[in-house]
């Protein structure tokens, strides 16, 4: 195993930059929203828990098709064969290989992979909506109607779902010359740290006030 932390992929750097890479993901809106979704504090520990474990499952698949594809690509890498034009297109392409000769698995693959993408799509768009309805619109408009604040927020939902479609194309667009990968992760990390951050600040010291965290959360960004 290489000790070298200046390599990017290496199993220390999986292992370790994973962990706190996807430590934050669990003190996102999208997450709460499903804490407190059930009725009592011991669910809300048994729902965490065991998205806990299948989260670990996910990424130990996630990187055994990784050395799969790496193992059967790597002496004649596809993107520079022109087979595919990204790197993007080699897991479709493997299952299309391997699968191809039994009808319907191939689609099967990739009907599984775009439901789990909408369905983390379907909960940014809710939280989205739900973050600025709650926060905002209840702040500055509090006479309005449930059934107001409800349109409202499905207007959210609805605009945002149409900003993140036009998006689509944009990164398409910018990933044909920089790879973008690097940079999602270092946004990631940029935005979703001090996030963590406040939530550890408020779970140790609890006499801290939203001030400090604000601040807190502002000079870590």
């Amino acid at each position: 195993m290489d000790t070298d932390f200046r390599s990017r992929y290496t199993f220390w750097t999986s292992i370790v930059g994973g962990f706190f890479t996807w430590l934050p993901t669990f003190t996102t809106q999208s997450q709460i929203q499903r804490y407190n979704a059930v009725p009592t504090l011991r669910e809300s520990r048994l729902t965490l828990f065991f998205n806990t474990c299948g989260m670990i499952l996910i990424m130990l698949l996630c990187s055994w098709i990784g050395l799969i594809l790496f193992a059967n690509y790597y002496n004649c890498d596809p993107v520079t064969t022109k087979t595919i034009t990204s790197s993007d297109q080699l897991l479709p392409l493997f299952a299309i290989e391997v699968l191809g000769r039994y009808p319907g698995l191939p689609g099967l693959l990739l009907a599984g992979l775009t439901c789990g993408s909408l369905s983390t799509v379907s909960s940014t768009l809710n939280s989205t909506a739900a973050i600025i309805t709650e926060d905002f619109v209840k702040y500055y408009k509090p006479d309005l109607s449930e059934k107001q604040l409800l349109i409202i927020s499905k207007t959210i939902s609805i605009t945002s779902g149409i900003v993140s479609f036009a998006l689509v194309f944009v990164i398409a667009e910018i990933n044909k010359t920089v790879n973008i990968s690097p940079f999602s992760t270092m946004l990631h990390g940029t935005l979703l740290g001090p996030i963590f951050g406040a939530f550890c600040l408020g779970m140790f010291f609890p006499i801290s006030n939203e001030l400090v965290k604000l601040k807190n959360v502002v000079a870590r960004i």
